[in-house]
């Protein structure tokens, strides 16, 4: 009598799990589309295990779960989007509560068969945030002093304002400095014994001693030194 009633209660268990295969399956086809790129790289995931589509648009097969399905999408061009379904109740689950009653329907919601994703899942990809590039620094020119005839009056001025203002650049010539060869001296036999002096080095004429062209603030053009021209509040000039 126990053998028989074992063997019944094997055979419903049997039975009941079959009605959940015969009017729907544990797992199912997703497609995955990105917008508005594509050639993405995607993970599914839920609550029975975790998924990929290697490049979109494809399609892979999940398990069918209560949880809501997941899909994550990168591309290589740096954009990214996510999103996520709900799963809902399938119509075969009613078929089981008639083919196997209470207990066909529970076993399908423990195995997933009683749930179905979307066919179809569309994942939105944001753009990726370009770097802000540093505004360039502005570099003001250096102003040139040069020496500016303006209705007979010279005066230190920069180069653009005077001749935007009509004046006239007047070229500064570098003083010259004169230099003084030493001698060449010719040693003798006698002079060989010892050690021929150094030569005197000359004394080096100093630029403020060289006479140049001086223009005086009153228009007049003397002759004279740095040293003079300055005291008489002039310039020296080419």
């Amino acid at each position: 009598m126990n053998v028989l009633i074992k063997a019944m209660t094997l055979a419903l268990s049997l039975s009941l799990q079959a009605c959940a295969s015969i009017t729907a399956g544990t797992t199912q086809s997703v497609a995955v589309d990105t917008t508005p790129v594509q050639q993405a790289t995607c993970t599914l995931q839920n609550e029975k295990g975790q998924w990929s589509v290697v490049r979109t648009p494809g399609a892979t097969t999940v398990t069918k779960a209560y949880g809501p399905l997941t899909v994550q999408c990168k591309a290589d061009t740096g954009h990214a989007g996510s999103t996520s379904v709900s799963s809902t109740t399938g119509g075969a689950v009613f078929g089981n509560i008639i083919a196997g009653g209470i207990i066909g329907a529970a076993v399908d919601m423990g195995s997933g068969a009683a749930y179905a994703y979307p066919a179809q899942v569309l994942v939105p990809m944001a753009t990726p945030v370009q770097p802000i590039a540093p505004a360039p620094v502005a570099t003001l020119p250096v102003p040139t002093q040069v020496v500016c005839r303006l209705k007979k009056v010279e005066e230190l001025r920069d180069k653009e304002w005077c001749r935007n203002a009509g004046g006239k650049v007047i070229p500064s010539a570098a003083p010259a400095v004169m230099t003084v060869a030493a001698p060449t001296s010719v040693s003798s036999p006698a002079q060989s014994m010892y050690p021929a002096p150094a030569p005197a080095t000359p004394p080096a004429i100093s630029p403020l001693a060289t006479v140049g062209n001086c223009y005086l603030l009153d228009g007049r053009q003397i002759q004279a030194t740095v040293d003079t021209c300055t005291a008489h509040k002039g310039f020296i000039g080419g």
